[in-house]
């Protein structure tokens, strides 16, 4: 099969990164429907993005940035069948978001800027992220 596709002749346009109009929405709803499983619990943490002064030998400290202080974050605890509730506040000079790898969660919940706009700089509002029902956290 011949490969001669001349990709610079398309001409698509710039792509642009940003949640669609409805994403408030939907994270609402995700959120509203986020049940912890029988027997279990909703587990509430706070996560502050800041920078912070990080020791990363002895005698060598350089401005890090970080959640509650600390590289890496915190450790979550929770089990199958647990919601995850995430206060997230963000203190750094940057819109920041918290994106989530290898956890089944609702989409709309999912931190990247395609689905979520990030906390703005500074913010003293944070948004609330939830976990689904179903949501395995192994971190």
């Amino acid at each position: 099969m011949s490969s001669s596709h001349d990709h610079a002749a398309h001409h698509h346009g710039s792509v642009v990164h940003g949640p669609p109009a409805d994403a408030s929405t939907a994270h609402r709803q995700a959120f509203d429907a986020a049940r912890p499983d029988r027997g279990r619990t909703v587990v509430a943490v706070d996560f502050e993005a800041r920078e912070f002064d990080w020791t990363i030998a002895p005698g060598a400290t350089v401005k890090g940035w970080g959640f509650n202080g600390q590289v890496p974050g915190p450790t979550i605890e929770a089990r199958v069948g647990d919601v995850l509730e995430v206060r997230f506040t963000n203190r750094l000079a940057e819109p920041t978001t918290l994106h989530w790898h290898g956890l089944r969660i609702p989409a709309p919940m999912d931190g990247t800027d395609m689905v979520q706009s990030p906390a703005a700089p500074k913010n003293d509002d944070p948004p609330i992220l939830s976990g689904g029902p179903r949501c395995e956290y192994s971190l």
